[in-house]
């Protein structure tokens, strides 16, 4: 009686049905989401396998595979060249027939100073606010760190202070860098970046 009052048969069964549905629901999203993901899967081990075929013919270059801070998939030669290195940053993009194929997004060049100082020599990105910039420091840090390096410094020059001085400076601070800038001439400002390790 009292499993009467408190599962009738009309809402047992429509309880069961909306269930039903729910589980329908749930599979299908989760077969989308799945598919989605095993094709990025594959346009990702399509562009690792054409890089391994590009390191084979290079002994100099080391690749590496990460994700940005806006999850996307993003692949990091170095060559290493007498006392520094390049580091290349590609990003996945989509061609107009849906292809994915991997562009060069950022590249930053270091030399080592010593056994203490890597120097930025540059970095010089293609892509605006879509993490390669950050990979890229990200890989120049850890670097520093596996080489016991103990500060990372580069220069800033007055075209690009002149140009994007706020999202310049923002972008090494937030890597917890100690930025410094000069004005000693009219029009023309420069800069020094520094991180301690």
């Amino acid at each position: 009686m009292l499993h009467k009052l408190l599962f009738p048969k009309e809402n047992a069964e429509l309880f069961a049905l909306r269930y039903e549905r729910q589980i329908a629901d749930s599979l299908r999203l989760d077969k989308q989401n799945l598919e989605v993901m095993l094709n990025t899967m594959k346009s990702e081990i399509r562009v690792l396998d054409y890089f391994k075929r590009v390191l084979l013919d290079d002994e100099n270059l080391l690749l590496r595979a990460t994700y940005n801070h806006h999850g996307r998939f993003a692949l990091i030669t170095t060559r290493r060249s007498g006392y520094g290195a390049n580091f290349h940053v590609f990003q996945l993009e989509e061609d107009w027939k849906g292809g994915t194929y991997p562009r060069e997004a950022c590249k930053l060049w270091y030399t080592q100073k010593g056994n203490e100082t890597l120097f930025i020599d540059g970095i010089e990105s293609r892509t605006r606010n879509k993490g390669a910039g950050s990979v890229a420091m990200e890989m120049l840090i850890k670097e520093a760190i596996v080489l016991n390096i103990t500060e990372i410094s580069g220069k800033l020059c007055t075209e690009h202070l002149k140009n994007h001085a706020d999202r310049l400076i923002g972008f090494y601070e937030k890597f917890g860098f100690k930025v410094t800038l000069h004005n000693d001439k009219p029009d023309e400002i420069t800069g020094e970046v520094l991180k301690k390790l």
